[in-house]
């Protein structure tokens, strides 16, 4: 390995970090609000996001996911020997992809349940609201299996193997 290969690799690794911490940060600043976003807007059901008191958080749990995102990107990079930039570009866009697919599965499932089955049976005897506690640990857990999914995926559909003449 050259050194300027060598020198490009290592700072591929800190940039990753770097961008691994700010997500980590931004994960336990924002969790609440992104997790809006996530959930399903229907009539007449206000979600307020909690937390259980298991360990770890789903703030934390959700905080280390979006910290491996940028190092799982980089290894699979590493691991199926993606150096081309247009490769690169599309494998981390390709393992972003089937993370929003994890969050829109889920994001479909909580919107039929609370539709078909508790708006139904809550919204009884006149009331026209609730607000309903939810801790949306199972987004972590679908965008945790997108991302390891994503992550194997994209290893064997960008992988660039060298191929050596006999």
């Amino acid at each position: 390995m050259t050194a300027s290969k060598l020198k490009i690799s290592k700072t591929t690794y800190i940039w990753a970090l770097g961008f691994s911490i700010i997500l980590f940060v931004s994960g336990q600043l924002l969790f609440v609000q992104a997790f809006k976003l996530f959930e399903p807007q229907i009539d007449g059901i206000f979600f307020q996001i909690t937390e259980h008191t298991a360990t770890p958080k789903t703030s934390t749990s959700f905080s280390l996911l979006l910290f491996l995102i940028p190092i799982f990107i980089v290894f699979a990079w590493r691991l199926g020997h993606i150096t081309s930039l247009n490769k690169k570009i599309a494998s981390a866009l390709f393992i972003l992809i089937v993370i929003t697919i994890g969050i829109f599965a889920r994001h479909q499932e909580v919107k039929i349940y609370f539709t078909t089955v508790i708006k139904p049976a809550l919204l009884t005897n006149g009331k026209t609201s609730i607000i309903y506690p939810i801790d949306p640990i199972n987004f972590v857990y679908y965008m945790f299996a997108g991302l390891i999914i994503g992550s194997i995926l994209s290893f064997i559909l960008f992988n660039q193997r060298k191929r050596y003449k006999t």
